[in-house]
């Protein structure tokens, strides 16, 4: 590990990210598109994957708010706000962001906040639940009579069809009972929507996407 960028906190902020990333990131984009030469006489490209940072510094390197105490949007998960969440703690629709992975109600942007006021659901719903696949849509359904993947708009359109029935039948679901549910269709159709390698090897328990 080698330092390669060191600037004060004052500099930082007179003259902008823009300007003191700017020599690092010029760096970058050579090593990527023209590489360097190795002692073998090699050509060898390498590019950024990752960011490591604290919670402060990637929001600022992201151009995020960095005040997190009086800031409306203050969860990096969704996009509640901080009067909603204060004055309605109620059953609340959430616009979710790319980060929120909480299976499949938090996949197409919905969050049910859980407090004891809401409707409890039918004792082992769940036991009983079908997939609509009916409503689904016509290439969702051909590519599930030919063991083809699905497309990414049809698997979007049918976790949607799919939260709207869950909240038909339970209102107030669990990420167990939202994930067993992604798991039964993993069962059924695995060469559609499981998780899967370039190989076909499974990854992990093959539904996590869902």
């Amino acid at each position: 590990m080698q330092l390669v960028l060191l600037c004060r906190e004052e500099d930082f902020r007179f003259f902008g990210q823009e300007k003191i990333f700017s020599p690092l990131v010029a760096d970058l984009k050579d090593i990527e598109e023209l590489g360097f030469e190795t002692k073998d006489g090699s050509n060898l490209k390498g590019a950024l994957i990752a960011i490591s940072g604290d919670n402060l510094g990637s929001h600022c390197i992201g151009g995020f708010t960095e005040n997190f105490s009086r800031s409306i949007y203050f969860c990096r998960y969704c996009l509640i706000d901080r009067d909603t969440f204060q004055k309605k703690l109620k059953r609340v629709y959430l616009g979710a962001t790319a980060r929120c992975s909480f299976s499949i109600a938090v996949s197409i942007s919905y969050l049910t906040i859980s407090f004891p006021n809401l409707p409890q659901c039918p004792p082992n719903w769940i036991t009983t639940f079908h997939v609509p696949w009916e409503k689904m849509a016509p290439t969702l359904q051909q590519a599930i009579s030919t063991e083809k993947r699905a497309a990414h708009s049809d698997r979007l359109e049918m976790i949607r069809v799919i939260v709207d029935t869950i909240r038909m039948q339970c209102p107030n679901p669990t990420r167990a009972e939202c994930s067993q549910i992604a798991k039964n269709i993993v069962a059924q159709y695995p060469k559609t929507f499981a998780d899967v390698t370039d190989e076909e090897e499974l990854l992990g328990s093959g539904y996590t996407s869902l």
